[in-house]
């Protein structure tokens, strides 16, 4: 179990929402270091890599932060949302103003932990579970940590609990009893 499964969900406007906060909190009106003591026209190149095996989700929103510093900046995906990552291994390559690529990865990359980590928690969930009768409930997560979970093949997930709309299911393991809650 645990084979890349490759979705694209782009940013949602819940998403978008919570870039645009992160940003405002991280560098306000401008990056005063970067601006100090980087010079305007240095470019350079940037690569994250993993910090700890496990699977990779968020992506598109760590693009999206890098495109919102600076739209001219080349952003390159190295290993897709949803896909098993070793230790050290390549993720995304970034290559543009050094002021903007050190603006950017701080926030960047608390998307990708972030995220990473509940796609790598809710993979373990799911293989411990491999033949029981378990179902995994994700509940009052933010669009954004959905999204990883989704990178894992859970695709419909239920919003809020006073509603009938996005009722939890997967076609894979439609038919589990018990529940967990992330």
């Amino acid at each position: 179990m645990g084979g890349a499964l490759r979705y694209n969900f782009g940013v949602d406007e819940r998403t978008s929402t919570l870039i645009d906060l992160a940003l405002a909190e991280d560098i306000g009106p401008g990056d005063v270091t970067s601006s100090y003591f980087v010079p305007e026209h240095r470019e350079a190149r940037g690569l994250i890599l993993s910090k700890s095996a496990g699977v990779v989700a968020g992506v598109e929103v760590a693009e999206e932060v890098f495109k919102r510093v600076d739209d001219e900046t080349l952003f390159k995906v190295l290993l897709e949302s949803g896909n098993q990552v070793s230790l050290g291994a390549y993720v995304i390559e970034v290559r543009g103003k050094a002021r903007s690529l050190l603006t950017a990865e701080r926030v960047a990359l608390n998307f990708l932990q972030r995220l990473s980590g509940v796609a790598t928690k809710t993979r373990q969930f799911v293989d411990s579970q491999a033949g029981s009768m378990s179902n995994l409930i994700i509940s009052q997560l933010r669009s954004n940590q959905i999204m990883s979970s989704r990178a894992l093949g859970w695709i419909h997930i239920k919003f809020d609990y006073f509603s009938n709309k996005n009722q939890p299911h997967n076609d894979l393991q439609s038919s589990r009893l018990d529940s967990c809650q992330i």
